[in-house]
């Protein structure tokens, strides 16, 4: 099984409360390997959108990768701001579950073994194979202790694969000290 896919967020508003514009970029300072899978020096860039938001999935770093110390430098580069640069590390918000199915059907249901959700979860889901459009993240309503739905229209079928797992809002990793723009 490969390392968690942590997503990071952020917006960014001018002074004047409008949305900023830009873009945010993350660095792996080294290749690292989690879960037996084995993460390139990548570079990995989000342009902000409309509303000044943005949503980057990286490969959780934090101490259980090998080797250790290895973080993402993030460069800011948001129009009428300084740009800035730091570190962070993506941290593995929670082991992620391998998906056994899901349904065709409107909305989707995903069938993950004793999966331990709650209605109203938020949770990622990635590389599920056939039925791509349950690859996401999506609030959840719980069927079953193995089933759950998602709020959209399934129509791929299911071929393999998948993971799911809790979707924490990680700005709270990006600091937000800026002068012209606030950043969450």
């Amino acid at each position: 099984m490969s390392a968690a896919i942590v997503p990071v967020t952020g917006t960014f508003l001018n002074a004047d409360g409008t949305a900023a514009a830009g873009t945010v970029t993350f660095k792996l300072s080294q290749p690292f390997a989690n879960g037996g899978v084995i993460y390139h020096m990548m570079s990995f860039t989000a342009t902000l959108d409309g509303s000044g938001h943005f949503s980057q999935n990286l490969a959780a770093n934090d101490g259980i990768a090998s080797p250790s110390g290895t973080f993402y430098s993030v460069t800011e580069k948001i129009d009428n701001a300084p740009e800035r640069e730091y570190v962070i590390q993506a941290p593995q918000l929670a082991a992620p579950q391998n998906i056994t199915g899901v349904s065709t059907a409107n909305p989707g249901v995903v069938t993950v073994p004793n999966h331990g959700y709650v209605t109203g979860d938020t949770v990622t889901i990635a590389s599920v194979g056939g039925a791509t459009q349950a690859n996401g993240t999506w609030d959840i309503t719980v069927l079953t202790v193995n089933t759950f739905s998602i709020p959209v229209d399934v129509t791929g079928t299911y071929t393999s694969g998948g993971t799911s797992a809790i979707f924490a809002d990680l700005s709270i990793l990006m600091p937000n000290s800026a002068p012209g723009i606030g950043g969450s």
